[in-house]
């Protein structure tokens, strides 16, 4: 969108973009930008708060009355609203610690399965009250997640369960899949985290997290190219990879 609006702004239509990286804008410098403090997915702010989306998207029109240039990148400097989420928020699915050896990937697939079939259940459930899922990208039943996902720390599964595409994206659909079932089973229930909780809860204190962050690290330092540059850009969310020592982020 960034290269998109020096072709649009060539033709005369003034423009204007939200960014949700900084270091990429001001890496691609489009004519003008508003980076915002959000997660991916959420460049105007929360879900259902047009006061507050309004209030970004003015901010991001009002670079089109900038007497600077060519190139405006300014701050939107408050975070959204619900960030903090519930204090003392705990998840209610009881998980039993596991910590088995990434190297055997028997066994890290047996553990993964155990935790898997604890978070199941609240899963089904809020399935079943939502009505609806984002879990499917990877085409295979939820219980099939955990040895898709480390079938790739020996570079994937015998057969591809998506076909049309290549198997570093199958990767990323059954990590986003894992993720999207724990986090659909953590946010249903009485309590009301916010999305960072949610997420904090994934990364740090479950096998699943723990897991797709050490195929993160596999694929690295892996010879695939395919591998590692889906692993280093699109596995993890950048948030989560800012929490790692320099050497191994």
């Amino acid at each position: 969108m960034s290269a998109l609006g020096y072709y649009l702004e060539d033709e005369g239509l003034p423009t204007v973009s939200i960014s949700l990286v900084r270091k990429h804008t001001e890496r691609t410098a489009p004519p003008r930008a508003l980076w915002v403090p959000f997660e991916l997915g959420r460049p105007v702010g929360p879900a259902n708060d047009p006061a507050f989306q309004k209030r970004v998207l003015r901010a991001a029109l009002g670079l089109l009355e900038s007497p600077d240039g060519p190139v405006v990148l300014e701050d939107f400097d408050i975070d959204m609203p619900g960030v903090a989420g519930e204090p003392g928020w705990r998840s209610p699915i009881p998980i039993a610690p596991a910590d088995p050896d990434t190297a055997d990937l028997d066994a890290l697939t047996a553990a993964l399965r155990r935790e898997f079939e604890q978070v199941r259940p609240f899963y089904e459930r809020a399935v079943a009250a939502r009505g609806r899922t984002t879990v499917g990208l990877a085409r295979v039943a939820p219980a099939e997640l955990p040895a898709l996902v480390v079938s790739f720390f020996a570079g994937g599964p015998a057969g591809n369960p998506v076909p049309e595409v290549r198997p570093g994206h199958v990767m990323r659909y059954a990590a986003d899949d894992l993720r999207a079932c724990y986090l659909e089973a953590a946010s249903f229930g009485d309590g009301r985290p916010s999305s960072l909780q949610l997420a904090d809860w994934y990364w740090d204190q479950t096998l699943a997290g723990r897991t797709v962050m050490a195929l993160r690290a596999a694929c690295l330092a892996g010879s695939d190219k395919v591998l590692s540059t889906i692993a280093r850009m699109i596995l993890v969310p950048g948030r989560q990879v800012d929490k790692l020592p320099p050497e191994t982020a």
